[in-house]
């Protein structure tokens, strides 16, 4: 972490968000040597955050994200037909220990998170869809992520720069806006 964060000034940043948990909490008993204990996770997770707070970074700057939920099922198939290690029947169930660990670190040291397991479990129907394989994200389930988080993060950018979040405040034209016949006029007026 000091490395990707040596390159900023921390009253440059707008917002850290931290989304981890979900290889994390695959179970102990299986072969793919992800696994990280949840003790160990909630200790890494405190570390982290603390070194934030220790080179400049305000913690309502930080945003924790709860892993969302997962679909066994879907997974278990997708490893079949990679041709990949099953993981064990328990994955869905143990990922709610750091869900919770999660919750409870940002609410004891006070940061505010965004509780992605709570939202993509309140998509009844059709939840499978939110994920390409069961465990990572579809597009659909990018798109959850990215209606929930921006005002989050439009609201840290507005705190800094005491001005409203619009589309000119973007540092760069969006890809349709930039000229296909001279890229680097549209990307450095």
């Amino acid at each position: 972490m000091p490395k990707i964060f040596q390159q900023f000034k921390p009253e440059e940043i707008a917002c850290v968000t931290i989304l981890l948990g979900s290889n994390d909490s695959v179970p102990a008993s299986s072969v793919t040597g992800q696994h990280v204990p949840v003790d160990e996770y909630r200790t890494n997770m405190v570390a982290m955050l603390n070194h934030l707070s220790s080179i400049g970074i305000d913690r309502d700057k930080i945003i924790l994200i709860t892993p969302p939920n997962m679909h066994q099922d879907a997974f278990k198939n997708w490893s079949i037909q990679q041709n990949r290690p099953i993981i064990p029947e328990t994955w869905e169930q143990d990922l709610i220990e750091y869900v919770d660990a999660c919750r409870s670190i940002a609410t004891e040291m006070n940061i505010s998170f965004l509780d992605l397991h709570k939202i993509f479990m309140a998509v009844e129907e059709d939840n499978e869809k939110l994920f390409s394989d069961g465990l990572h994200l579809s597009r659909d389930g990018g798109q959850l992520v990215y209606d929930n988080l921006l005002p989050l993060i439009i609201e840290r950018i507005v705190s800094i720069t005491g001005k409203p979040f619009t589309d000119q405040s973007r540092q760069y034209p969006y890809w349709r806006d930039v000229d296909v016949n001279d890229p680097e006029k549209s990307l450095h007026p």
